[in-house]
Formats: C-alpha cells, structure tokens, sequence
C-alpha cells in the first residue's frame, strides 16, 4: 500500500502521441488503455510494419521513423524506440523532439543519467518548452536533485502560468523531500487549475494517511476513484485508510478492487486478512 507515484514520467509509458506534442507520461497512460491490455497488440504490430516499408521506400522519412518508435513504446519495445529516435536525431539534429521522446524512453529502461543527459540537450534546443522543462525536472527529482527539479518546475510555470501538471511536480518534489505542508499546498493548487487531477487528489489522501487523518484520506482517495474509476493505487490506498480506521470488510472490498485494476500487491494481504469478508 506503499505509494511511488507513477509520474513522473511520469510516470508509464505514451499512448499514440500526437507527433511532436510531447505528453507527460503520467498523464496519459490510466486515461486509456491500462498497461498489460495486449488486445490492439495486432493492430500495432500490422501499423509497425507498414511504418517500416515507408522506412524502406525512403530512409530518411523521419516521421515514419518517430511514428514506429512510438508504436513500439506502447509493445514496451522502449530499446526499440531508444533506436528509432537515434536515427531521428541524425536526420534531424535541429529538432529537440527526438532527444525529448529518447530521454522519455531511458527513464522508462531505468537509464536516469542517460535520460538526464538528452533532457539537458532539448532544453537546450527548446528551452521555452514548459513540457522539456517539466520532465527534466520529474528525471531530476528521480535522481534526488530536488533544487534542480523545483527550479525547472517553476520555469515552467514562468512560461505557462498555473499549469496544472508544473504545479503538481512542485508537490511531488516537496512530497518527497516529506515537505508535507508545501506539498499539500501545490497539489491543491494544481487541482484548483485542474478539477480534474485525480492524482494530486490522491497524492493529498497519501499525505493524510501518513498524518493519520483517514477519514479526510478517504474523501480525497473518493474523489480520485469517481474522477478515474479504475485506479489501482487509490483503491490501495483508500483500503489502508479503511482499515487503520476500523472499516476491515470496507477496506478487504478495496483491496480486491485494487487487485483487478492490476496491483498484484494486494493478493497476499487479501489472502491473510480478508478471508472472512
């Protein structure tokens, strides 16, 4: 029931970006197609392959090249990807976009300093790019550098002001550091610009429990799950803080939603604590 908020890059990996609209990763994976749903597996393998034969018609087609790599970060083919954006980056050195989606590829094979370091490039191409900006400091705070993530987080709020997702990393940041009133204060700011982000909702009930505030945990864990009905970590989540205030049936009912929303997690508590409810 441990949380790790999946953002940052956030967070999980792109569902069919738009090409060249950078999308936080976080952002975008629980709203579509949960991770592990091999059913358009078919369909995107068929759609790679005719990426490949317009690779082959023309080798220097660089939106072929970026619409097959981002077919394969959806198979989690993320070294597959890694190769496609590389060839990108030779076709087309002026553009931050390669770099941006190939550091959004390493952190997802747990490269950090590899992805860091092709962050630090687009930026440097792109530096009035508040996505660029945001999630090179989601891969800073990763990596403990949190004076460096909370001064990216802020430039990106000097070019898009009260920006929902900047905010929320502001929060993430300071959540991490346990700067618990700071944190609460950008994750509610960043609902306030965004009712809709149900995981700074979360993020705020993750808080309460640790403040042993359940009751309070629960509604803001309540708000998550109407915003995103399939949420495994609130679930979770709202499951401890059941159970810590004394609702063991409420929170066993939790923890089997959590466990058919994809955490494997649950399945030992449930078996040791839910057998009779």
């Amino acid at each position: 029931m441990n949380r790790r908020t999946e953002t940052a890059l956030r967070y999980r990996f792109i569902i069919l970006l738009t090409l060249f609209t950078p999308i936080l990763f976080s952002q975008v994976v629980e709203k579509s197609i949960q991770r592990g749903d091999t059913s358009n597996f078919p369909a995107i393998r068929t759609r790679i392959k005719d990426q490949t034969f317009f690779i082959e018609l023309d080798p220097k087609n660089t939106k072929a090249y970026y619409q097959r790599a981002e077919l394969k970060m959806y198979m989690d083919d993320f070294e597959g990807a890694i190769a496609d954006y590389t060839t990108g980056m030779a076709l087309d050195p002026s553009s931050y976009y390669p770099l941006y989606m190939r550091g959004a590829c390493k952190e997802r094979t747990g490269d950090l300093n590899g992805s860091l370091a092709d962050f630090n490039k687009a930026v440097i191409l792109a530096p009035a790019n508040e996505w660029c900006l945001n999630d090179r400091g989601l891969i800073e705070n990763k990596l403990k550098k949190f004076k460096e993530a909370e001064s990216d987080f802020r430039k990106a709020l000097a070019i898009k002001a009260n920006w929902s997702v900047a905010l929320f990393s502001l929060g993430l940041n300071a959540d991490d550091q346990n700067e618990y009133a700071s944190a609460l204060d950008f994750y509610q700011k960043s609902t306030s610009a965004d009712s809709t982000n149900y995981k700074a909702y979360h993020n705020i009930g993750v808080i309460n429990n640790k403040l042993e505030k359940y009751e309070l945990a629960i509604t803001y864990f309540n708000i998550a799950i109407k915003l995103y009905p399939r949420y495994a970590k609130a679930f979770s989540n709202r499951a401890e803080a059941k159970y810590k205030s004394g609702n063991k049936s409420g929170a066993c009912e939790d923890m089997r939603k959590a466990l058919e929303y994809g955490d494997t997690n649950e399945l030992d508590i449930i078996n040791k604590f839910c057998k009779d409810n």
